[in-house]
């Protein structure tokens, strides 16, 4: 038996008493419930949508409590999902062109003169690929649907591998400059870019393969959780 609009707009409201932050964890879990009771009405349970929507949630769930437990564990497995499969994406590219094109950066890197025009453009190339993976990422999920209080799951865990070349790009500012202060006391002047252009240019050409890890793995997480 098909559930009315009006029981359908209470299950799902009810549900937003539960501390579920995600908007795909709660379309599942909703998605669940309702079959659940769907079921229970073939059956010729007939009785008030909030009797058989509690029946629901102790049978399948155990509980209000085993509810927000599962979006937990969901939550958690979803990450542990996209840092495995951005690992496995950056370890799929090392391959022979791959360390050619690391060799090729290193080398050039030498050809360079420590100037500070140099240094700005490798900097702001870096800067630029630190960024990228936080909008594309949002760029990415911009037509998902999200109800007020809710977020993203994709986009706020795909949006976070962003912050991996933010800290490389943050290390590379202040780690020469940190050394600096420690050990050459009064002589210390702070620098925009302390580190070799070749330094630059090799961590630059690893930020380049993570990022295309993670674009990688953005598009298939993507297309997964459309074809879901």
């Amino acid at each position: 038996m098909i559930l009315t609009t009006k029981e359908t707009h209470w299950v799902k409201d009810r549900l937003n008493w539960y501390d579920i932050p995600f908007q795909e964890i709660y379309d599942e879990i909703a998605d669940h419930i309702l079959t659940g009771i769907e079921e229970l009405r073939k059956e010729g349970n007939l009785q008030d949508i909030k009797i058989v929507y509690q029946q629901v949630v102790d049978e399948h769930f155990g509980g209000f409590m085993g509810i927000e437990k599962l979006a937990k564990e969901q939550e958690k497995a979803y990450k542990k999902n996209i840092g495995r499969l951005i690992w496995q994406n950056f370890k799929a590219m090392f391959t022979w062109q791959t360390f050619g094109f690391l060799t090729i950066m290193f080398i050039v890197g030498f050809y360079l003169p420590p100037v500070k025009i140099v240094a700005a453009i490798l900097f702001g190339g870096l800067a630029i690929l630190s960024f990228y993976l936080w909008f594309y990422a949002h760029w990415l999920t911009r037509n998902n649907r999200i109800q007020k209080g809710k977020r993203s799951l994709s986009d706020v865990f795909i949006s976070k591998q962003g912050y991996v070349p933010i800290v490389v790009l943050n290390s590379i500012i202040n780690l020469p400059n940190l050394y600096n202060f420690l050990f050459n006391g009064e002589d210390y002047q702070y620098k925009l870019v302390a580190v070799h252009p070749a330094a630059m240019t090799t961590v630059f050409a690893f930020t380049l393969i993570y990022c295309l890890a993670c674009i990688r793995s953005c598009e298939h997480e993507f297309k997964s959780s459309r074809t879901a």
